[in-house]
């Protein structure tokens, strides 16, 4: 069994409900509240893809 979580916008404690969805970035994990059914988190499933290459590096210029 998951852990209890407050959700953010029912207020209900309820252990969330998880699933995995599949878009062009990867494997994306959602949690949802079972009560109302609004997504709680959801983040990319680990290892699927190394999205840290396409981020942008800003350095200082001065």
């Amino acid at each position: 069994m998951g852990k209890e979580v407050k959700c953010a916008w029912c207020g209900e404690t309820v252990t969330p409900t998880v699933s995995t969805d599949q878009n062009n970035l990867g494997k994306i994990k959602v949690r949802k509240c079972p009560k109302c059914g609004n997504i709680l988190a959801a983040y990319l499933d680990e290892g699927e893809k190394d999205i840290l290459d396409k981020v942008r590096t800003f350095q200082n210029l001065s």
